[in-house]
């Protein structure tokens, strides 16, 4: 399992951490400028998004051991956790606020009850967290590099594509020492 997790949070977390940072130019190149404040929930919703994506990974593995009702169960402090956080941030704080209470009850709640869960199950939760703390540093690194760009360019679509494709050369940064490696193993085998 924690090998799976290292592989799909590898592709998925950096791909989700880039469109967060692409907020402002995404949302004004697909819907136009008079929508440019609803950028402000994509950030904690791509967060959201990234953890869907390992929650799901979580729950089909322990659907698989049968621990159905344990997943089943786990969708409850979520709804009523999300609801109250909901309730109290969005008014105070409208939509940045909306977006960032989902991330954070996934981060501060939903997330620790599946670790929680696969630890019933013999995973090691640190070895998890381990295996997701690659992926998300380089996610935040993409999405720094992502925003950086993107703000430069003034032509929203331009800046997503140039600001993606800075995100995604920093993403493949972390691939440089085995793709390096890989080509002198392959060209001492020529030899």
């Amino acid at each position: 399992f924690v090998r799976a997790v290292r592989i799909v949070a590898g592709a998925t977390v950096p791909i989700c951490l880039i469109i967060g940072g692409l907020a402002v130019p995404a949302v004004t190149a697909i819907y136009g400028a008079r929508w440019a404040p609803a950028a402000a929930a994509l950030g904690g919703l791509c967060v959201l998004a990234a953890n869907r994506i390992l929650l799901t990974l979580a729950a089909d593995y322990l659907v698989t051991l049968g621990r159905t009702r344990a997943v089943m169960f786990a969708q409850i402090p979520w709804l009523i956790c999300l609801a109250i956080t909901l309730i109290v941030v969005a008014p105070k704080h409208g939509i940045r606020g909306v977006g960032l209470a989902q991330a954070a009850v996934v981060l501060a709640i939903v997330g620790p009850l599946y670790l929680l869960l696969l630890r019933n199950t013999g995973v090691q939760p640190r070895a998890v967290l381990r295996a997701l703390l690659p992926a998300v540093l380089w996610g935040v690194l993409a999405a720094i590099a992502a925003r950086l760009v993107s703000s430069a360019i003034d032509q929203p679509l331009l800046a997503c594509a140039v600001g993606a494709t800075a995100g995604l050369l920093v993403v493949l940064l972390r691939r440089l020492p085995a793709l390096a490696q890989g080509l002198i193993r392959d060209r001492k085998s020529v030899v």
